[in-house]
């Protein structure tokens, strides 16, 4: 695996765990993350970094397959695409699952 690919994984770990620790003190419940627009936000660019780098990786190896790495970069392009209006409900379903893990 190449230096680029690692990096590229690398940024999706770190923005895995940072996450992660916006809910260290607190349990990781839909309502309250769509009441707290800062970390709603940060949340949502973390879920941009994950995407981005995912849709880096397949663009430089197509050989990878990463389970769900197209449903990650739609997220990704939807989150992008949608900041102006901005629309919790059109990935929902991703969220959803990041906060019951």
């Amino acid at each position: 695996m190449d230096n680029e690919i690692k990096t590229w994984l690398y940024d999706i770990l770190t923005a895995i765990q940072e996450i992660e620790s916006f809910f260290l003190d607190r349990p990781k419940r839909f309502a309250d993350y769509r009441s707290d627009l800062r970390t709603k936000r940060a949340v949502e660019r973390n879920i941009e970094i994950i995407g981005e780098a995912m849709n880096r990786i397949l663009k430089h190896d197509e050989t990878i397959t990463i389970t769900n790495s197209r449903k990650i970069v739609d997220v990704r392009n939807r989150i992008f695409m949608d900041m102006i209006p901005y629309r919790t409900r059109q990935y929902g379903v991703l969220l959803l699952t990041i906060f019951h893990s």
